[in-house]
């Protein structure tokens, strides 16, 4: 059996980190009126941006039933972030698309997302950042 890295477990020490990196996004959320799960929602669709993608897609990535995905997005939608490739209501297999509201502002978002995770990488070299992301695949994969 592996040793963990530390008393807390790994378990432990990967929730915190995601809730540490939340946390500094938070503020730039909250500014735009948005919230963590809209962000995931939002930053989904944003990444599809050609062909859009649908809230179920997202929850089978995610591992979350995609009523929660659908309750997001309809907030994302009235708000005027997504609308519905139809135009109409949100449901599982509705289209997601992002608006110039998101085109506007994902880019800073992004940006303050890759310096978050490049000042907590901070010192590893690009091998053991490679590495790391390749545990972090691997962890994942084991989970799915």
């Amino acid at each position: 059996m592996p040793k963990f890295p530390s008393e807390e477990g790994v378990g432990f020490l990967l929730n915190q980190a995601s809730r540490s990196v939340m946390a500094r996004l938070g503020e730039q959320f909250r500014q735009l009126g948005l919230d963590e799960h809209g962000w995931i929602v939002l930053s989904s669709a944003y990444a599809h941006q050609g062909n859009g993608c649908t809230p179920f897609a997202i929850a089978a990535r995610l591992h979350v039933p995609s009523e929660v995905n659908i309750t997001v997005a309809s907030r994302l939608v009235r708000d005027g972030w997504l609308t519905t490739g139809d135009g109409g209501p949100v449901g599982e297999s509705s289209t997601l698309c992002i608006t110039q509201k998101t085109r506007d502002v994902m880019p800073g978002l992004e940006d303050t997302a890759r310096w978050i995770i490049e000042h907590a990488t901070n010192g590893f070299t690009a091998r053991e950042s490679d590495e790391f992301a390749a545990y972090l695949k691997r962890f994942n994969e084991n989970l799915a």
